[in-house]
């Protein structure tokens, strides 16, 4: 199985800092800030049943709540798991693909999780004119998708998620639509469960708290799914494999419904951070991701055709990290993701440093 090019950097990262380096990170998709103080401030005040077992779908108080942000969903239809991999993991797992299809550029899981369990899989390039109809003549049964897109922040338009539905359901597919960057949508988004509400539907909708909520260290995701016999053979699984999610995780987040002043000012702040790397950079708006918290930066722009090698090179003479476009996918050899879920000084330091490696503007 390949390991994550995020966070085998990161450990690169870490080792340069221990020796003394001074390294900054736009790498790894880590929001900075604590979590809001009434997630903090309920740890102090869980319940006894904290350490014990929850139901292995999860606890119902929680899967209610989750369930009333989606329009036609119960508790019923929620499978609270121990993160969004997880949660990915099972429905591969049960699902069977006999070839799935993965829209790159894509995180990276999505094919190491294919590979791991030996499922046939083939991309297509968003990024190709014509995509759709490379989609449309692919045999397939199963499609992973992720809106906002990781890496790049593409949002799919209302078009063409009804055209991707249409080809999906043409060939009787299964598609797993991973939305955990739902909330850091910077133009008008629509969740693809607003196409999953009737019973016989074969979509599956991926989401969490780690990145609106800043608990990636928690480890808290849920399914959304109409198909309950389909759940319950995740739910199958998961007892199986992790009894149930961190019962601890689960109640710190109960009311997570009360912090929506929190959630606001982390998404304002990442739209700010989002304008000032376009305008450090010198990109114009349609540069500019729509949804996430990542640039997937083409350096072929500034002459760099080996994302890989300037990845290498910058970490060690300018102590920056960044991922190589080549861990999302084929074709992007001349790209990189660079985070700004960071603390804006610290990404004011990371643009400069880049802007050295690449000769950009007055960064000398």
């Amino acid at each position: 199985m390949k390991p994550s090019a995020s966070i085998e950097l990161d450990k690169k990262a870490n080792l340069l800092r221990k020796s003394g380096r001074d390294i900054i990170s736009l790498g790894i998709g880590d929001p900075h800030f604590p979590p809001p103080k009434l997630i903090l401030d309920s740890l102090h005040h869980l319940p006894d049943q904290h350490s014990h077992y929850s139901d292995s779908f999860g606890l119902e108080a929680l899967r209610t709540k989750i369930a009333t942000n989606y329009e036609g969903f119960g508790k019923e239809n929620i499978l609270i798991t121990p993160g969004v991999k997880q949660g990915l993991y099972y429905l591969l797992e049960i699902l069977k693909p006999r070839r799935l299809c993965i829209l790159e550029p894509a995180w990276l899981g999505y094919a190491g999780l294919a590979d791991y369990l030996k499922i046939p899989f083939f991309p297509i390039n968003l990024r190709r004119e014509g995509w759709l109809e490379d989609l449309k003549r692919e045999n397939f049964d199963c499609l992973i998708l992720c809106s906002p897109n990781n890496p790049d922040g593409r949002i799919f338009s209302k078009e063409e998620m009804s055209e991707l539905i249409h080809i999906v359901e043409s060939k009787n597919a299964f598609l797993i639509a991973d939305e955990i960057y739902l909330h850091f949508s910077y133009m008008k988004s629509l969740s693809f469960s607003n196409y999953a509400k009737k019973k016989e539907s074969k979509i599956f909708i991926l989401n969490g708290f780690s990145k609106s909520y800043a608990v990636t260290g928690y480890r808290v995701g849920y399914i959304v799914s109409a198909d309950t016999d389909k759940l319950r053979l995740a739910e199958l699984s998961q007892q199986n494999l992790a009894t149930c999610t961190s019962t601890l995780s689960q109640y710190a987040l109960l009311n997570f419904d009360q912090c929506a002043d929190s959630i606001l000012d982390y998404f304002q702040y990442y739209l700010e951070n989002r304008n000032l790397v376009a305008k450090e950079l010198y990109l114009n708006e349609e540069a500019r991701p729509n949804g996430g918290f990542y640039y997937f930066l083409n350096l072929g722009l500034w002459g760099v055709e080996d994302s890989e090698k300037f990845c290498s090179d910058i970490l060690y003479s300018h102590g920056l990290v960044l991922i190589p476009g080549s861990s999302y996918g084929s074709g992007f050899d001349s790209f990189v993701r660079l985070s700004f879920c960071i603390d804006r000084n610290v990404l004011v330091d990371g643009l400069f440093r880049l802007k050295n490696a690449l000769k950009i503007g007055d960064s000398k």
